[in-house]
């Protein structure tokens, strides 16, 4: 998976891991944040901002059809 954010007039990506999970009833899908570590690896834009951006994921993908680790 990945998210997009309109940064200076141009678009930018980070990709986060994830799954899609099947078995009985409907498909989940598992996310896996990047730890703090990981995080300071990623663009520069993203520093500092690692909660904002997971509250925006959190808002737009919801239990119980995305579980988070």
């Amino acid at each position: 998976m990945f998210y997009d954010e309109l940064i200076d007039g141009a678009w930018e990506r980070i990709v986060i891991d994830g799954e899609m999970q099947c078995g009985l009833g409907d498909p989940k899908h598992l996310i896996w944040f990047p730890t703090e570590d990981q995080w300071a690896k990623l663009p520069l834009w993203t520093r500092g901002r690692r909660e904002e951006i997971l509250e925006r994921i959190h808002s737009e993908m919801k239990p119980p059809r995305y579980e988070y680790e």
